[in-house]
């Protein structure tokens, strides 16, 4: 089990703030991002998605969008229901992935790549930030690419 930081900003109404995402999952990310763009996008999504619903009771959002250096594209709000797949012929593992989500309520969200983090640093900060467990159960949802 590996541990990360996921960094978020979040505004609304010309106020923002970082809201870190502290989480562990059974997978080596900058391995995956070498394999398979795609499916790191989509980690750091439902690892988005899944501490965004711990704490609101909407988790509905009507806009996404990916940027890189060289690119932009949007997916779909309801990209999980839909089957949509992640165009990344045109992306190269070594390219920094930022995703923008607008929510219902208009608060956007900016979700940048992950990083691992050491064990001992992730003891001393777990109790002070947002901490989620991604398991097996949560990655079925990409299970067609494991």
């Amino acid at each position: 089990m590996k541990s990360y930081i996921l960094p978020v900003e979040n505004s609304h109404g010309g106020d923002s703030w970082k809201m870190p995402i502290i989480f562990s999952a059974p997978l080596d990310l900058s391995e995956i991002k070498k394999k398979d763009i795609g499916k790191f996008i989509k980690i750091m999504l439902l690892t988005f998605q899944k501490a965004y619903r711990e704490n609101t009771s909407s988790c509905t959002f009507i806009s996404i969008d990916l940027h890189t250096l060289e690119t932009n594209s949007k997916l779909q709000p309801d990209f999980w229901n839909n089957g949509q797949a992640i165009a990344t012929e045109h992306l190269e593992y070594n390219e920094r992935i930022e995703l923008s989500l607008i929510d219902e309520h208009n608060v956007s969200f900016e979700v940048k790549e992950p990083k691992e983090i050491e064990s001992n640093l992730l003891s001393s900060i777990a109790e002070h930030v947002h901490f989620i467990q991604i398991n097996s159960q949560d990655l079925s949802i990409i299970e067609d690419d494991f």
